[in-house]
């Protein structure tokens, strides 16, 4: 939820709910912080049209998400690479075992 907030920009909103997570007392583990810093760090390059920089961030990740991939496919379609975007995706898909269907 934080890294969607921060990628549609609505940073008052993060902050408000980052703090409300820790008034409740709601557990932050390194893994939640770093996947965290890690989809901002990788849609901040991105949008700054920075991709070797996201390219670094995403694939020095150990842990990675929905957003992590939607922002790095993004980026690559907002500089005009849809081959990376697409291999990105299809290497998500695969890593998922989502099966691929055909259509005649």
């Amino acid at each position: 939820m934080l890294s969607g907030l921060c990628q549609n920009g609505r940073t008052a909103a993060v902050t408000e709910l980052f703090e409300r997570m820790m008034m409740l007392g709601l557990p932050m583990d390194k893994v939640t912080v770093n996947l965290f810093v890690s989809n901002a760090l990788i849609d901040m390059y991105a949008k700054l049209g920075h991709l070797e920089e996201a390219q670094k961030v995403f694939k020095g990740m150990v842990d990675r998400d929905l957003v992590t991939r939607n922002s790095i496919i993004s980026g690559y379609e907002q500089t005009g690479d849809a081959n990376s975007a697409l291999n990105v995706l299809i290497y998500s898909m695969r890593c998922n075992r989502v099966a691929f269907n055909l259509i005649d």
